[in-house]
């Protein structure tokens, strides 16, 4: 498994590793060369530095403060 170096990755109560879900494409019949690319043309929506200013921006992950946080 290839990961981008940023992002998140959330799994529910409910998440099983390794089994298809619905909305994966079909198995291809022959293998590809196929990982993530950090120079892609389509910016990753797990990236934050690619998110666009809303002018009404909900609340940010960063944003939420922690337990430490007094």
């Amino acid at each position: 498994m290839i990961l981008p170096q940023v992002g998140a990755i959330i799994f529910s109560d409910d998440a099983v590793l390794g089994e298809k879900s619905r909305w994966q494409c079909n198995h291809r019949k022959s293998p590809e060369n196929v990982f993530f690319q950090t120079d892609s043309d389509f910016a990753g929506f797990s990236d934050p530095a690619s998110w666009l200013i809303d002018d009404k921006p909900l609340l940010h992950m960063n944003m939420v403060p922690g337990a430490l946080v007094s």
